[in-house]
């Protein structure tokens, strides 16, 4: 009877501790997924949920405040996500608030971020709806990291190639990095720069000290006097050349306003007519004139009178002479 007793008691106690743990299990995975809270339903919308699953968190601020209770496709393009908030937690989020899709980290399992709104929007109730918003897309960003390792690796491949190049010698750069003569050739190159710009530096400094007839022509005023003085001279020529064209153009008017006796001689016919008939006249009177000259000397009173002139000359001379002798 005592045995059966223990052994009752054993059993009892056994069951009685499992009865326990499993109590205290529920109340914690109870505690952790909010099962013992009462909760306010509402609902979110997006084109593409990116791997979402009944039972995600919803997490805001940090802190997971419900669970997504279902998902449904309503058209080609909209799927919505039936989310359940702990009212304890839903008097904090406003209906103007956005809910996106986030991830735990690179690899975790997805998750919806609810942000904060405005309190004049109101608290949530349910079936309230919010605004989805797209979240970072942490798969597509990984897509574009592949890529991106993808062409870095091939670069990487490219740059072992030119490496590979370059140690044979081949190619300019690498005869360049391998040839001793070209290396000589490039120092000498760059002394002789070297060089020249040292010169450079003395000429500069020497005009910078006023030596030379380069210094002088720089540091000194007398070729910019000078300069203004001959501008100046240029400017009063152009000064008298204005008005010298100033007073063709008015003589000019005058001619073709009928004015002076130019413009008569101009667009006068009548006086240009006389002036052509005196200027006939005095050739035809200087052609008789000379008709008479010549008449004269072939007079022979003249032609006496010079032979007696050229007698008289001749005896002149004579006696000259013989004074002289």
């Amino acid at each position: 009877m005592k045995k059966d007793t223990k052994r009752a008691f054993r059993v009892g106690t056994m069951v009685f501790t499992a009865l326990a743990i499993f109590a205290v299990v529920i109340y914690l995975i109870g505690s952790k997924d909010n099962l013992f809270h009462s909760k306010t339903r509402i609902t979110t919308s997006f084109n593409d949920i990116r791997g979402v699953i009944a039972g995600n968190n919803v997490r805001y601020s940090g802190i997971n405040v419900g669970k997504v209770n279902s998902i449904e496709i309503t058209s080609d393009s909209t799927v919505v996500l039936v989310l359940d908030i702990v009212k304890e937690y839903a008097r904090f989020i406003y209906q103007d608030a956005l809910v996106e899709i986030n991830q735990h980290g690179l690899m975790g399992s997805k998750l919806l971020n609810i942000t904060s709104g405005t309190a004049a929007s109101g608290q949530i109730q349910d079936g309230t709806h919010l605004k989805g918003k797209e979240g970072i897309d942490i798969e597509g960003m990984l897509g574009k990291t592949q890529d991106i390792l993808s062409q870095t690796s091939d670069a990487v491949e490219s740059l072992k190639s030119i490496a590979q190049k370059i140690d044979l010698g081949q190619g300019d750069l690498g005869k360049l990095i391998n040839e001793d003569m070209l290396y000589t050739n490039l120092l000498q190159t760059t002394q002789n720069l070297n060089n020249t710009l040292a010169g450079v530096d003395n000429i500069t400094r020497k005009i910078s000290s006023g030596e030379g007839d380069l210094a002088r022509l720089l540091n000194k005023n007398e070729l910019t006097t000078q300069t203004y003085s001959v501008l100046g001279n240029i400017n009063q020529a152009a000064d008298k050349a204005q008005q010298v064209v100033t007073n063709l153009e008015t003589t000019t008017s005058s001619i073709n306003s009928g004015e002076g006796t130019i413009n008569m001689l101009l667009n006068n016919q009548k006086t240009a007519q006389n002036i052509d008939t005196t200027i006939l006249k005095l050739q035809n009177t200087l052609t008789e004139f000379d008709k008479t000259a010549k008449a004269i000397q072939d007079s022979w009173i003249v032609r006496l009178f010079s032979k007696k002139k050229k007698k008289n000359k001749e005896k002149e001379d004579s006696s000259n002479q013989i004074t002289e002798e």
